[in-house]
């Protein structure tokens, strides 16, 4: 499958897909949501027009949306245990009403502490992950201190905000969720405390909503969550032979089917993915289809409108995702500390392949994930993105590109965190030697910030050990040198230096090396 909204390129003999031929006995019900197997798990399609389906704004579209959202629920087949646990006691600082908006076409925002009985028989909300974009971060409507009284009092005019704020407000009607929360309309954008106590309750804001939306489509929110597409582009190819009365069903590989999705621009930014990690359930609007995914097992874990009850591959589609392995990680499915330090830097170095607005926010989109390795890992400290017991070769990380030196402090040189740039990190299972070359010498005292997971403003380690020399292709030498130069301490017993982990001296000098921030 392609984006259907990019133009395809002329044949090139070196680009291929790979097609799997599945025999069509083996598949319909996940194909035709209609046929008598199905039917009675999705009642919302009873009497439509299925070819009726040329946007995922259509009946069609919100009718499986909404089953998929019901099936999950109900966990009839008992693979949904996970998608239903929440801290039921949990509400956000501040929601939008929905209820509101529909009635008297304005969004207020309403906060949880000043009324707290509105929520006492109603506690759902959904919550929206959408691009800011370079437009949004300029003309997104934002929530500030002086607009705060204004919001909560009389709100704002739904037919004022962005396309994709207008569509959020009526998916949430979709499935009778009376609140919503957007980032820039829920938290104080010129408080930095409050960004700060917000940005730690990310994790019980996504996890306990009932729902989130992606907006996949469009670089800001100006693009709206609904696509007009030919309903053809979600009908399964099928081929038949009749000298022996087969017919068989044309699909991509399985491994790639929805690469495509990955071409979106929401899927390329950090706040968003963290954000997919957290929700028990998400639904994509793509520029395709209509995409579920949630925490089910066994195959129940995706729908889409072109596969509508499911994968029919055993392991499904999004196995091999960060989100799955998160799943795994919660429910105590990884098989030891090896694997777990290893999901670890897997996440890590996808997520330090997406884009931030702000670089300095990805110790925050990392401390919450932190707490969950935690708990898999209690004897171990979490350290600026690298954990105690994994040092010192876990310094030994490479960034795929050199630092800009004008870049904002995010944390100490010695984490790849400071880098605010994509990179490698040292897997434990590459290292080889069964002694260690190198020891610490000293401990950094945790944070006292009561987010200190998030903020490592200072840390000096003290490592004894062997210096080697290295030299830098000679083609960057002069960059490396000028950078080093004016970034990176120097000791006084050797000529030393360090560029991202690597460290260069005279070979086989023992010596004390500080490597501070």
């Amino acid at each position: 499958m392609t984006d259907p909204s990019k133009p395809i390129d002329n044949w090139n003999s070196s680009h291929f897909y790979r097609m799997e031929a599945w025999p069509v006995k083996s598949l319909p019900r996940h194909y035709d949501p209609t046929s008598s197997a199905d039917i009675s798990g999705i009642p919302q399609l009873t009497g439509l027009n299925l070819m009726d389906h040329t946007s995922t704004h259509s009946p069609k579209a919100q009718a499986l949306a909404k089953s998929w959202l019901s099936q999950c629920k109900n966990n009839k087949d008992g693979k949904h245990q996970e998608c239903n646990k929440r801290d039921s006691d949990y509400i956000p600082t501040r929601l939008l009403d929905i209820r509101h908006a529909q009635l008297k076409s304005r969004l207020r925002l309403v906060c949880s502490e000043l009324v707290p009985e509105v929520f006492i028989e109603d506690r759902e909300w959904m919550t929206l992950s959408h691009c800011w974009g370079e437009w949004g971060a300029k003309e997104n409507p934002i929530l500030v201190k002086n607009n705060l009284k204004e919001r909560q009092e009389t709100g704002l005019e739904v037919a004022d905000l962005p396309k994709t704020f207008q569509d959020a407000i009526e998916i949430a009607g979709w499935f009778g969720i009376n609140w919503l929360w957007i980032d820039c309309l829920c938290i104080i954008q010129d408080s930095q405390e409050d960004w700060l106590n917000e940005a730690r309750m990310m994790s019980q804001i996504y996890q306990n909503a009932q729902l989130n939306v992606s907006a996949d489509t469009g670089a800001d929110s100006r693009a709206g969550c609904f696509i007009e597409r030919d309903e053809v582009d979600i009908t399964p190819l099928q081929i038949g032979c009749p000298q022996i009365s087969k017919t068989w069903m044309v699909l991509p590989d399985v491994m790639h089917m929805f690469d495509w999705m990955l071409q979106a621009t929401s899927l390329s930014r950090a706040w968003i993915h963290r954000e997919r990690q957290l929700a028990r359930r998400v639904l994509h609007f793509t520029a395709g289809e209509l995409v579920w995914e949630c925490c089910g097992i066994k195959g129940t874990a995706f729908a889409s409108e072109t596969l509508p009850v499911g994968a029919p591959f055993e392991n499904g589609l999004f196995n091999m995702d960060h989100k799955y392995q998160i799943g795994r990680l919660q429910q105590g499915l990884l098989e030891g500390d090896e694997e777990t330090y290893a999901t670890w830097n897997d996440i890590c170095e996808n997520l330090s392949e997406k884009k931030l607005t702000k670089p300095s926010d990805m110790p925050m989109v990392l401390s919450g994930l932190a707490k969950d390795f935690s708990n898999a890992l209690p004897g171990d400290k979490y350290i600026a993105g690298l954990w105690r017991s994994t040092l010192p070769h876990s310094l030994l990380w490479n960034a795929r590109l050199l630092k800009d030196p004008d870049l904002e402090f995010i944390a100490p040189s010695w984490s790849w965190l400071s880098t605010g740039a994509a990179v490698k990190l040292a897997n434990r299972s590459s290292i080889t030697a069964k002694h260690p070359i190198a020891t610490i010498l000293n401990e950094i005292p945790r944070s006292n910030t009561m987010i200190h997971m998030a903020l490592w403003l200072a840390g000096i380690w003290r490592l004894r050990g062997f210096l080697g020399v290295y030299k830098y292709p000679s083609q960057i030498q002069m960059i490396v040198r000028k950078t080093l130069t004016s970034r990176y301490l120097r000791t006084t017993t050797t000529t030393m230096s360090m560029r991202y982990g690597e460290i260069s001296g005279i070979p086989g000098t023992s010596t004390l090396a500080k490597f501070a921030s």
